[in-house]
């Protein structure tokens, strides 16, 4: 019988510590995601970048793996700030895709925001590499969403030599599933 009760209070304290490295654990991830989101917080608040002021600079990674930054891009470009989680967003791509061009200008950038996860990234990736017009990247660095200060998607863009020159904040056309 002592044996049994040695052995007893052996694995309850055994579990009773696999719990408490558990919640250890557990506490410690939160806390890094809890970081995380009040540095997002913090660098991304303020009313958005205002139309007239100069692009601040930035960089994405296209779907090849090559880093373009806001110094390679050409003189007029348009970036549309996405979420695969926004349907309208998804719209506004495919839409611009079709029409090859935003307003005259055809070098259009679809710029997907970082905190994607593995699933989004592959969902994004599958649409870009199917398209022609627009060059589908990631904002890795969140350098694209805390320059411009964007917090709704679609978001889109237009740049001419350095300087914001328009904004647009949604799509007007249908969302897609």
């Amino acid at each position: 019988m002592k044996q049994r009760t040695k052995i007893s209070k052996a694995c309850s304290f055994l579990l009773y510590g696999l719990a408490f490295a558990v919640l250890l654990l557990f506490l410690q991830k939160n806390h890094s995601a809890y970081a995380l989101h009040l540095q997002d917080v913090k660098n991304s608040a303020g009313p958005p970048l205002a139309v007239g002021a100069s692009v601040p600079s930035f960089a994405v990674e296209t779907l090849d793996g090559r880093r373009l930054s806001s110094r390679d891009l050409p003189e007029k470009y348009v970036l549309v700030l996405a979420s695969t989680r926004c349907p309208y967003a998804k719209a506004a791509l495919e839409s611009l895709e079709q029409e090859g061009q935003y307003r005259g200008i055809t070098d259009i950038y679809g710029v997907y925001l970082a905190g994607l996860s593995s699933e989004e990234a592959e969902e994004a990736a599958a649409l870009g590499s199917q398209w022609k017009n627009v060059t589908t990247a990631f904002d890795l660095e969140n350098s694209v969403k805390w320059g411009f200060r964007c917090s709704s998607f679609p978001t889109i863009l237009i740049v001419e030599r350095g300087k914001l020159t328009a904004r647009q904040t949604g799509w007007q056309g249908e969302a897609t599933e």
